[in-house]
Parts: C-alpha cells; structure tokens; sequence
C-alpha cells in the first residue's frame, strides 16, 4: 500500500512538471516573481508583527512598573481624590487610553479608581482578592484576565495596582497588522507589473532567435543573427547559434558533395555497360565478345552492389542505428579473420599478406560488435592492397600501447599526398591515380573510421618513409585494476 501511494504521488508530481512546463515562459517567470515576493512579503510581515508584539507588551508592562513606583512613592494613603489627580499626571500611564487604579490594604479595603464600568470593577477587585496580580507583600507585573498589570507594595500594609486592558494597549500592534494587510496585495501587483517588464527583457532575445529560425531555410543557413542587446550571455548565444549554423552549412555541402559523387559513381558501372552493349548491337558479334561482355556487367554490377552497400552501412552508423554488443573478442582472432576477407583481393593484385600477431602472456582482448571490427579493419587492408606495388608485403600488426589496442596495417606505396592526408575520412576520398583505375568507392576509411567511432576509438594515418601506415586504436578490455598504466601517445 506504501508503493502504491509513493507511486501515485510520483505520477501526480509528473503531472504537475509536465503543466508547467507547458506554461509560457514569461507567464513562469511571472509566477515565480510574484510567489517568491508573497513569501518574502508575508514573512518579513510576521516578523514585524511577531517582534512588535514583543516589544509592546514588555514596554507596557515597564511603563505600568515605572508609573507604580511613582505612584507608591508619592501618594497620600489616606486621599482617594490625590490617588486619581496623581495618577493622571503620570507621564508613563499618557500612552494608554483608559487605566485603573486600585489602592487596597491588609483588612481588604480597596479604592478603585479609573474610566470602567462597574463590571469591569468587579473583576479587577477579584483579580486582586485572589492574587492574580500578584502576591500583596511582591513587586510584580505581567498579564492576567485580559489586563496589563503592575502590582507595588507600600506604605504600612499597603498595594497599588496598575492595569490596563490588552486590547486597548496593543492598539498600535492592530494599526501595523492592518497596514502590513493593506500593502500585501499592493506589493504583489508591483511585483507583478515589475515581473512583467523584466520577463519581457528575457524573452525579447528568445523571440529574436524563434523569428531568425522560423525564417532559417538551406538557401539562408549561412547568414548572421543580429541582437540588439550585446550583453555576454547573449553575444555568447549569438556566437554558438553561429558556429552551429556553420556547421548546418558545412553539412549541407558535404551531403551535396557526397550525394554528387555517389551519382558519379553509380553512373560509372552503369555507362560502362551501355557503352559495351551498344557497340555489341552495332554489328556482328561472337560468342567470345558476348561473353566478355556478361563477364564486364557481372564485374561493374558487382562493384556497383559493393559500393550500395559500403553506401548502407556508412549511412547506418553515421546515424547511429549499428548497435555495439557489449561482447570481448580476441585481438588475433580479429587480425586473423581480417585477414582471411582479404585473401582472395590480394592475389588478385599479387600483393601477399604478412600478420603479426600479439605474443603477451596474457590473451588481449577488445570489446565491441565483431563484424564491425572486422570490417573495419578489412578496409583498412584493402586500402592498403591497391596502394600497394605488385610483389609487395602489407604488414598488419596487433599491439597493446597503455590501454589502448593498436592494429597497424603497413604498406609499401607511394603514400599519402599531404593535401590528400586531410580528407581521407570524407566520403569518396581517393587519390587522382586510384580514381582513374577506377578501383575502390572511396568510402572505406570513412567506414572505417564511423566503427572506430562507435567503439570509443580512432583511426589515424601517417606517411612512413616508404609507403603508408593506417592504425586502428580500440579499448583494451580489462578490468580497470588490470589496465596497464603506459601512456599509449608515447607510442607513434
């Protein structure tokens, strides 16, 4: 039953987040302003009231003191008349409207004197009979029975007492309350109308931006926001809304780049074919013609099938929709079948294939989706293969640097030109001498470097003094007390 009612509550506080964040922002900030100043308006109020308070009722309890001494000290105990007529000229009793008066003696004699009614006289005669103000022989003061008192033995058996009621003495308290009442709802619409002004301050910028994107298209992605207002957090805003706008630019560039050299790609295989069939429909052609033209279609079909899914699997993982299994894979295992994808294309260019595995004691293992790995690490090979001269070694390697798992594939090439090294992770990236041989889509590094990616790697390139290296730096998956503590930079 607990569960259940935490549950509710759980879902009833959802439900009241998802409402306000459906409230306009300008109509939140108003809330809040004028709730956070209620609360300090309310409670500054009770403090006043609260301090007041305390400081009335022992200022007029000091008052009826100070007027009591006064009065023992000076009036006659046998002059009624001398009782009131002093009484009157005490400056301590002028802050309160109506005082009584009372003079009683051992025998229970009392003279009272004061604007009361006859009632009011017997209650304030009873309050001294039974010693609520105080005992007769003990200076005293305080509050009873609804009355400010004072109580002053003297003379020979003698008391004088003091008292006021409280409702009448704490009329000053009761003039703030209703002041303090008075200005609440006045502060609130204050506040309220100051909240509106500064609420449109901060909102004036957000609807600067909403109007800039509602009008934001392609064609104009690469124009500037202009503030009136240049104040640091909104120059800052300014600034990234630009570099982010640059970016969207950037983007749409390289989409159109990539999308024009893909329609140049697949126009390719797709010409080569008609070009071929035409010449075999203008004239005679033997069997052996035919069949060298089945054997060029099946050939540019297949480069075209290998190039729409090179195409594919870019676009998947650069859309984040190629999960990483959480799963541990022996390095040399992924060397090895690597490897084994890249036979057949080596003897094809006669270009033989040396790997060098790791020989730690301990097996090294990588974490991570093992068809990616070995794809990635397969067009990495083969990249190196068309580089490579005819009777020439590609050498793939696996090393352990600090906490990393390196795979470097070497070849003997001409290298990388260096205002080619810069671009090689974009699409379609190749040289001007591996696009006229007409090999390759240009899209393998650009894969290879998306898987890297995903598994919290990298890929980097280097020009050796012969040929080229290709690395393939992934997570070493061990326990973080097992991690080796070396600095993988150290290692080139």
């Amino acid at each position: 039953m607990p569960e259940q009612v935490s549950e509710q509550n759980g879902r009833d506080l959802s439900r009241a987040r998802g409402l306000m964040v459906r409230v306009p922002l300008r109509l939140r900030i108003i809330f809040w302003v004028v709730a956070i100043f209620a609360v300090v308006q309310v409670s500054l109020s009770l403090l006043i009231i609260l301090y007041e308070h305390e400081s009335l009722q022992v200022l007029n309890e000091q008052r009826l003191v100070d007027a009591a001494e006064d009065l023992a000290g000076e009036v006659p105990e046998d002059s009624e008349e001398n009782l009131a007529a002093v009484a009157k000229n005490r400056i301590h009793l002028g802050w309160f409207s109506r005082v009584a008066v009372i003079d009683s003696d051992g025998a229970g004699q009392m003279m009272l004197t004061g604007p009361f009614s006859s009632r009011r006289f017997d209650e304030l005669r009873a309050a001294v009979t039974t010693m609520a103000f105080g005992p007769a022989d003990e200076q005293d003061s305080g509050q009873a029975l609804g009355y400010y008192f004072a109580s002053q033995p003297y003379g020979v058996a003698r008391r004088l007492v003091l008292a006021v009621p409280v409702e009448e003495a704490d009329a000053p308290l009761h003039s703030i309350t209703r002041i303090l009442l008075l200005l609440l709802p006045a502060g609130v619409a204050a506040s309220g109308m100051s909240a509106w002004y500064v609420s449109g301050l901060v909102v004036r910028p957000i609807r600067r931006v909403q109007h800039f994107a509602e009008e934001l298209t392609a064609d104009n992605v690469g124009g500037s926001l202009e503030m009136e207002d240049h104040s640091p957090e909104l120059e800052s805003l300014r600034e990234e809304l630009g570099m982010a706008m640059r970016r969207i630019s950037a983007g749409y560039e390289a989409q159109a780049r990539f999308l024009a050299n893909i329609s140049h790609e697949i126009k390719t295989p797709i010409a080569v074919v008609r070009t071929e069939g035409e010449v075999l429909l203008a004239g005679k052609t033997s069997e052996q013609e035919w069949r060298g033209f089945a054997e060029n279609t099946v050939e540019e079909m297949d480069r075209l099938g290998r190039m729409v899914e090179s195409f594919l699997l870019l676009t998947r993982i650069r859309h984040g929709k190629s999960r990483v299994q959480a799963q541990r894979h022996a390095a040399n295992d992924v060397l090895m079948e690597s490897v084994e994808h890249c036979h057949t294309m080596a003897r094809q260019y006669a270009v033989r294939l040396e790997p060098v595995l790791y020989e730690g004691e301990d097996d090294l293992e990588i974490e991570g989706n093992l068809d990616l790995l070995v794809t990635a690490l397969s067009n990495l090979i083969r990249n190196a293969i068309r580089f490579s001269p005819r009777d020439r070694v590609v050498r793939i390697l696996c090393q352990q640097r600090g906490r990393r798992v390196i795979f470097r594939v070497q070849d003997k090439g001409p290298g990388v030109p260096p205002e080619v090294l810069e671009h090689l992770f974009e699409p379609f990236a190749q040289g001007d001498n591996e696009r006229n041989l007409g090999r390759g889509t240009g899209l393998g590094l650009q894969i290879a470097h998306g898987i890297a990616e995903l598994h919290d790697g990298e890929v980097r390139i280097r020009n050796l003094k012969q040929g080229c290296e290709v690395s393939l730096r992934l997570r070493y998956a061990a326990d973080e007390a097992d991690q080796p503590q070396q600095d993988e930079n150290a290692f080139i």
